[in-house]
């Protein structure tokens, strides 16, 4: 496993419906060094979005698919929109997008995974 890179103080918004598995994701990215909230609703992630401008939104779109498409569009409408990593993505009709940078993470390696791709993502906004 490769070091882990000193990152900015830049906020990571975790939008999961599993109030277990979204603090698990928010404790394993925290302890990586990365700012975390972990929230459960999609309108909540959606004003933070807008008025706290995350570095990085780390979605679980599978659970809640239409709640998930619905955000993902709304957040694709912002002129500075969040870079976003999709979760055990399920494919469906939610791109092409205009304005988000978009990763997707699925498979059984997931959740090991996701702490490399988030500390990449907000690294490279950063910087």
């Amino acid at each position: 496993m490769s070091p882990t890179p000193t990152l900015p103080t830049e906020l990571v918004v975790v939008v999961d419906d599993d109030p277990a598995v979204g603090a698990h994701i928010a404790d394993e990215l925290e302890g990586r060094g990365v700012e975390c909230v972990h929230v459960q609703d999609f309108d909540v992630a959606y004003e933070i979005a807008v008025h706290h401008r995350p570095a990085l939104m780390v979605i679980d779109q599978i659970l809640e698919s239409e709640e998930g498409s619905r955000l993902l569009r709304k957040l694709d409408a912002l002129e500075d929109a969040p870079w976003v990593v999709l979760l055990r993505y399920a494919p469906g009709p939610t791109g092409p997008f205009r304005n988000l940078h978009v990763t997707l993470i699925s498979g059984e390696s997931w959740f090991e995974d996701l702490p490399d791709v988030v500390a990449r993502q907000v690294y490279a906004r950063a910087y």
